[in-house]
């Protein structure tokens, strides 16, 4: 029987908008306001998409990065993963349209789009793994996109400050020369019954109560209270499923949506600050892109190396969380 081969991370890439944000900029706030977005999350600084650019255009932008940082051509892409809650338009999929602009072969090549909100990224990563092993292709590039500024109600003090927009990729496939890398583990778990904690309206047939409905919203008490619990919880249980210690991993990337829920996270794994990676302070929560930016941005800053063992950790709306054990 053939053995099968876990999917190895081949490269990254990431796009930011060039527009910065910072907490002074958000003017529509009173100004006495604004010390308290850094107090309670820790962002200083948001990027914001131009007028007229897509969540498309983003997308294909972090795989061109990806793939040109290995001089790896994009026809030889077999498949494509775009993790987005806010794709381009209802249909069709803003993959395929990925999937044209960065020059994969259309109809020899696979490109569907993947809704799980925060925790999107790392469910693509984990269908990508089952693709791969399964020898339904040679590789598979997952994308986390999203641009919350365009759903997000201006005013509204609980998202606003929080959220950027941004992308990041992340190329999966074999190495034969690594047989021991690659996705070790992965855990997906959601809960619809509280799937109220986190909404938007906007790109779905259900009737608008009124225009603010269709914005998105969230209940920060009860997200910060899930991302925390089961945050901390999907990390040990993949870690003790897969019989090694918390002191074995090198490196952890968790969703990038508050400081104190990764401190809290590391607290009660008991586990040192230092592995944790951060980069919420500049970019602010980007949604699906939060896991793929922050591993790509720790790669580049050389906090892995091969053999290492790299934990993901990702939590949002549906309520929806996930992790993945990787030897890089």
């Amino acid at each position: 029987m053939v053995e099968l081969a876990n999917a190895v991370v081949l490269s990254t890439g990431s796009y930011l908008p060039e527009i910065i944000l910072k907490n002074e900029d958000l003017t529509q706030f009173p100004k006495g306001a604004l010390p308290l977005i850094e107090r309670w999350t820790g962002v200083r600084a948001r990027r914001r998409a131009p007028e007229g650019m897509l969540t498309s255009t983003m997308a294909s932008e972090a795989a061109k990065a990806c793939l040109e940082k290995i001089g790896f051509s994009p026809a030889n892409v077999g498949g494509l993963i775009v993790c987005t809650s806010t794709p381009d338009r209802a249909f069709p999929p803003t993959a395929t349209k990925v999937q044209l602009d960065i020059g994969m072969q259309l109809g020899r090549s696979f490109a569907f789009d993947m809704n799980s909100v925060c925790s999107g990224a790392l469910f693509g990563m984990s269908v990508a793994n089952s693709l791969i092993r399964n020898r339904a292709c040679d590789n598979v590039l997952v994308i986390g996109a999203d641009m919350y500024s365009r759903i997000l109600f201006e005013k509204d003090f609980t998202t606003v400050p929080y959220f950027g927009d941004g992308a990041g990729a992340i190329l999966l496939g074999t190495d034969a020369e690594r047989p021991d890398a690659g996705i070790i583990a992965s855990l997906m778990k959601s809960d619809g019954g509280r799937g109220e904690a986190a909404v938007a309206n906007c790109n779905g047939v259900m009737p608008l109560e009124d225009e603010r409905s269709g914005y998105a919203r969230m209940d920060g008490r009860a997200i910060l209270d899930f991302a925390l619990t089961e945050g901390s919880n999907v990390i040990r249980e993949i870690v003790d499923g897969s019989g090694i210690s918390l002191s074995d991993v090198s490196l952890f990337v968790t969703h990038q949506a508050n400081i104190n829920i990764v401190t809290g996270i590391a607290e009660r794994l008991d586990a040192p600050m230092d592995k944790f990676f951060v980069n919420l302070h500049e970019y602010g929560n980007t949604a699906a892109a939060s896991v793929p930016i922050a591993l790509d941005e720790a790669l580049g800053k050389n906090l892995a190396n091969r053999g290492d063992l790299i934990v993901l950790a990702a939590f949002g709306g549906g309520l929806s969380w996930s992790a993945s054990l990787i030897r890089y």
